[in-house]
């Protein structure tokens, strides 16, 4: 093992510079003694491998077309060589580490991480919610040269989180009963007979909430015998995981919207809600939710601005979106209506590039050449004047908010149909889209 000093002494002479938030503001520094948990987001030994492998996965014209993969260890592990210099760095504290090899954790003392990273910490307050704290570099900070280029990300030192999003979002006001557009109309919609069930131990839905959300399955019986589906004595909506009081809490707007229409839309017995009620759940040390076996996942609104994220911030949580697809999982995300794709507003995404299949699409329907990114909404759902319950009162709904657990809906019973007939279930649906769109 080398030793602490020759490591500082190789230290890269170009540093990592903290993305800025303008919500959260420095309170002072951090305390010496407290403890920082930072997560390393390490490269893959062979870079280009899980795009290849999705791209091959999605394509209808490959033979690999939904041969889904159930262990993407192989697509993501970093190099004996990135780990051996990682761990050399990080050999004075207990190491810990993902399933696929990619993440490495370490708990240390503020005042280990600030002399390792050459940094000063501070304690950051939110804006908008003082109470809400976390320990972020006050200016920029430093890995060594012979570790940095295996290192894509340090979470807790590379980004501010989001906060309470839904709070910003869900603006929902009062719904008499001739106003709102019920679950029947949208099955009208779509074609969709009423009260087909998807349940399928292998076509799970896994609906995301926001930080702080959950809902009330009495909210979920309510909204159900309102629109004329299942009666109440007959509930079976989603299963509540981490959620604040397991289900029969206080419910909040988003979660009670995904989960009431999701029921209503689905009948399905292998639904479940993911609650997250700190930026981080301390009995899970890496997220490997998403690569439970299920063919969809309904992580449905959440907007983070990408002019505030660091490029590689990006890059990792695009990577945990492309191992979902591999193993089969299909992600419907909507944009909070924030003014990017997918939103309701026209706006445009800086920062993906097209994908093969989407330049030539965007040709044909507009002509703004001059723009990179991609352009164009990859599905558009009713989502208009929905009445859900919140807490036994009606609340109106509208956005890709509602059209997101409408289409997450839809494809469920697509995946239901396909596996009742040999077939795989969607997976990473939008190269099929775009090749089903002409």
């Amino acid at each position: 093992m080398r030793g602490l000093g020759h490591l500082l002494a190789t230290l890269a002479a170009s540093s990592v510079a903290l993305a800025a938030s303008v919500q959260w503001r420095p309170v002072g520094p951090a305390d010496k003694d407290s403890t920082v948990t930072l997560g390393f987001a390490l490269r893959a030994a062979s870079p280009g491998a899980l795009d290849d492998a999705l791209a091959a996965i999605a394509d209808i014209h490959t033979p690999m077309y939904g041969r889904y993969i159930a262990d993407v260890s192989a697509l993501v592990r970093p190099s004996d060589v990135a780990v051996a210099f990682i761990e050399s760095f990080l050999h004075a504290h207990n190491i810990s580490r993902s399933k696929h090899g990619d993440y490495v954790r370490v708990a240390m003392p503020v005042a280990a991480a600030e002399a390792l990273f050459h940094t000063e910490l501070f304690e950051y307050a939110h804006e908008g919610h003082p109470d809400r704290r976390i320990v972020r570099p006050s200016g920029p900070y430093q890995l060594p040269s012979n570790v940095k280029p295996h290192v894509l990300l340090v979470d807790g030192l590379d980004a501010f989180p989001t906060l309470f999003q839904a709070l910003v979002h869900a603006k929902a006001t009062a719904a008499g009963e001739a106003s709102s557009t019920s679950v029947e109309a949208i099955q009208r919609a779509y074609d969709l007979p009423s009260g087909l069930d998807a349940s399928d131990p292998r076509n799970a839905i896994v609906i995301g909430a926001f930080l702080k959300e959950t809902f009330n399955q009495r909210d979920i019986e309510s909204f159900e015998a309102r629109n004329k589906q299942a009666p109440s004595s007959a509930f079976h909506g989603p299963q509540p995981v981490h959620c604040i009081g397991d289900g029969l809490g206080v419910g909040t707007g988003e979660a009670s919207l995904d989960t009431q229409l999701v029921t209503a839309l689905t009948q399905s017995q292998h639904a479940t809600v993911l609650c997250y009620n700190a930026n981080r759940v301390p009995s899970q040390a890496f997220d490997d939710s998403n690569q439970e076996v299920g063919a969809i996942q309904s992580v449905l609104v959440y907007a983070d601005d990408e002019c505030a994220l660091p490029p590689a911030y990006v890059a990792a949580v695009d990577a945990e979106f492309k191992k979902a697809g591999v193993r089969g999982t299909t992600v419907v995300v909507s944009s909070g209506d924030n003014g990017v794709v997918g939103s309701t507003l026209l706006g445009f995404c800086g920062t993906p590039a097209c994908s093969r299949y989407q330049k030539k699409k965007k040709s044909k329907i507009l002509k703004f050449d001059h723009f990179r990114p991609l352009l164009l909404h990859v599905v558009m759902a009713v989502g208009h004047n929905v009445g859900v319950f919140v807490n036994g009162g009606i609340q109106q709904t509208d956005g890709t908010s509602v059209s997101a657990p409408v289409v997450a809906s839809l494809l469920a019973h697509v995946n239901k149909f396909r596996l009742d007939h040999g077939n795989p279930p969607l997976g990473y649906v939008v190269p099929y889209l775009y090749k089903v769109g002409g």
